[in-house]
């Protein structure tokens, strides 16, 4: 397996038929790319059905939101909508049970939340890593 900075994630679509009734559906699929000389290659990750709750526009945030997961990369704030973290989440922790992929979970990390008088900055709350 490639280090793991190196990973570019992708859905890729696939298209089924039933052998009962003959017809068409598709599921998608979580892919890796990576190179092996000079040639690219792909490795299925995990199949993620349909996604019936992602919009295609959105495949692409999905996938880095996972890949920073991965990489223990987590933003502080997520910009992104709910449905796509949630989504996100729900796909990491079936890597992580499944052990789909080489990743850990840094249980070092402390955090602390501190909250200010209003009087300083409107009662905002900051958290900080210890």
């Amino acid at each position: 397996m490639q280090p793991q900075n190196l990973i570019e994630m992708f859905i890729k679509k696939i298209d089924k038929s039933s052998s009962k009734t003959g017809k068409s559906y598709y599921t998608y699929r979580l892919c890796e790319s990576y190179r092996i000389d000079d040639k690219v290659r792909h490795r299925n990750i995990l199949n993620v059905g349909k996604l019936e709750h992602i919009k295609k526009e959105e495949f692409k945030l999905l996938c880095d939101s996972i890949e920073q997961k991965v990489k223990g990369a987590n933003p502080l704030f997520s910009t992104l909508p709910d449905n796509v973290e949630k989504e996100a989440e729900f796909i990491y922790r079936r890597i992580l049970n499944e052990k789909l992929l080489d990743c850990t979970i840094n249980a070092d990390t402390s955090f602390s939340i501190i909250t200010l008088p209003r009087s300083i900055l409107t009662g905002c709350v900051f958290v900080y890593m210890i």
